[in-house]
């Protein structure tokens, strides 16, 4: 914890289908609001003592969306941080493999940035906008 506020660390896949981005986000399984509400977001979660805050977001992908470094294209990337949320955002394989995720997801969909800024969590969009961002850039050098 730094000044009061708890350091989380988030991961958004992002997968390129055609010219189509999508974006992998989990639906809590929340019906008392302790995961941040019933609404699409970003897999994220707390950081572990000696534990980096990529890491913790790696973690966080494949307990909540399944999702293992054997799908990863590279390394992830940071996309932004706010109010203590440090995002990675990393381009995965068109058809990865999803694992089990844990108690906390009820489900995961693939959505497009304009998608989840419709029906995902609005603290959760600034981090959707700016993994889109990244994934521009990221495609330029490929």
């Amino acid at each position: 914890m730094r000044n009061n506020i708890e350091i989380k660390a988030g991961l958004i896949p992002v997968r390129i289908i055609g010219k189509k981005i999508e974006m992998l986000f989990m639906f809590p399984n929340d019906p008392e609001g302790e995961f941040g509400g019933e609404v699409y977001q970003i897999a994220k979660g707390g950081v572990e003592e000696a534990e980096s805050k990529l890491h913790a977001a790696i973690r966080e992908g494949r307990e909540e969306l399944g999702i293992t470094s054997d799908s990863f294209l590279h390394t992830p990337a940071l996309v932004g941080t706010q109010n203590g949320l440090v995002v990675y955002g990393v381009l995965v394989m068109p058809k990865p493999r999803l694992g089990k995720s844990t108690f906390e997801t009820k489900k995961v969909k693939w959505l497009s940035p304009t998608q989840f800024a419709k029906i995902g969590r609005q603290e959760h969009v600034w981090a959707v906008a700016a993994a889109s961002k990244s994934v521009i850039n990221w495609l330029k050098l490929i």
